[in-house]
């Protein structure tokens, strides 16, 4: 008997732990979609978006003008790509350090989400504990 309940105790535990995990999984998706799906990181993405569509288009560029052997059109062409370049990594980096915006959930969304996993796994135990007291 005694093993019994040392094997339900410890069976117990691990499913708790995995639900804990499972939780907190979801609830940090929701939190990073959040801030993806926010106006200003929408708006970095696409400024990102158009420098690396200006590269492209000056490299193309850059290209035909070596084709027709105007060189030094070339390589002033190829001279403002460094530029875009240097713009595109600063708005990368502003996108990755991206909180999301003012709201408590952008602010706190990862606390929340342990929070409420834990409040979840102590309720499920409450609920366990009070229909076995009967």
């Amino acid at each position: 008997m005694r093993l019994t309940s040392i094997f339900a105790l410890v069976l117990s535990i691990t499913l708790s732990a995995v639900s804990f995990s499972a939780s907190v999984a979801a609830l940090e998706s929701g939190v990073v979609a959040n801030a993806q799906n926010s106006v200003s990181y929408q708006r970095i993405e696409s400024q990102i978006t158009d420098y690396r569509d200006q590269v492209i288009e000056l490299r193309q560029l850059a290209k035909r003008q070596q084709d027709v052997k105007q060189i030094t059109k070339s390589q002033n062409t190829l001279s403002q790509i460094p530029t875009l370049l240097t713009r595109i990594d600063e708005l990368s980096n502003q996108q990755a350090n991206f909180s999301g915006g003012e709201s408590v959930v952008s602010k706190y969304g990862m606390m929340i989400s342990y929070v409420t996993a834990l409040t979840l796994e102590l309720l499920s135990w409450l609920f366990v504990c009070v229909i076995c007291s009967k």
